[in-house]
């Protein structure tokens, strides 16, 4: 007997071929396999109003038949009821709720922010893949601050889904021997969590912030040369 395990994505035509996995019962072997699949105009209608379901990119993702029975895109609809859904690649595992590795369910900058005034993702400010004690940050998950003078900030609704925030701040590499004082406040529900302050010869600042029963996220950043990097939330 054979299982398989599939995963599903956006798209955009009536009939297609996936590639799967396939995992034999009686062997501990894995090879990989194709499906034809078909698409349906299925809605999906959760309590009901309809769902459309996206991917955090804000790409549509569309139900399946395969046999018979309908394949919904699992990360989606875990969002939709406010769990938060993880994938572990090694074992081949999806996660709801909890997990036992403490692995992250999002990480911040891929979240769509409710609001956003001078911060950006830093996919492409060079400046900020580099501390001022020469470790490196992948730039898709590092905040920084646009504005030259004054302050900015980002708003996420989070609606109580996670448990936990983790991150970097920093002095970037670039500006390692400028005096100027950058300021970070992070709040949860307006109130005051995190507050850091990094300037010249100041060491990176590695944080852990609780978010239980958290809605709203708010970042509040004072200065341009710093970074916050690694933004992970947990479930």
């Amino acid at each position: 007997m054979k299982k398989a395990k599939v995963f599903f994505a956006g798209f955009m035509c009536a009939s297609l071929v996936i590639a799967v996995l396939i995992t034999s019962a009686s062997f501990a072997t894995t090879q990989t396999g194709t499906i034809s699949a078909v698409l349906s105009n299925i809605k999906i209608i959760l309590n009901g109003i309809e769902l459309k379901a996206k991917d955090n990119a804000g790409n549509e993702l569309l139900p399946i038949i395969y046999n018979g029975n309908t394949y919904l895109p699992l990360k989606a609809i875990a969002d939709a009821v406010n769990i938060p859904a993880v994938w572990h690649g090694k074992s081949k595992t999806v996660f709801l709720g909890k997990n036992d590795l403490n692995l992250p369910a999002a990480f911040l900058t891929d979240l769509k922010p409710f609001f956003n005034e001078g911060l950006s993702r830093a996919d492409d400010y060079k400046d900020a893949d580099t501390d001022n004690v020469s470790n490196t940050y992948v730039l898709t998950r590092t905040i920084v601050n646009t504005y030259s003078s004054g302050s900015a900030e980002r708003i996420y609704n989070l609606n109580g889904k996670y448990s936990k925030l983790t991150g970097t701040y920093y002095l970037m590499m670039y500006y390692r021997d400028y005096s100027e004082v950058n300021k970070v406040e992070i709040y949860a529900d307006d109130n005051l969590i995190y507050s850091g302050s990094v300037s010249a010869k100041a060491f990176p600042q590695n944080f852990s912030l609780d978010l239980q029963n958290c809605n709203q996220l708010k970042i509040k950043m004072m200065g341009y040369r710093a970074a916050i990097a690694n933004l992970a939330l947990y479930p």
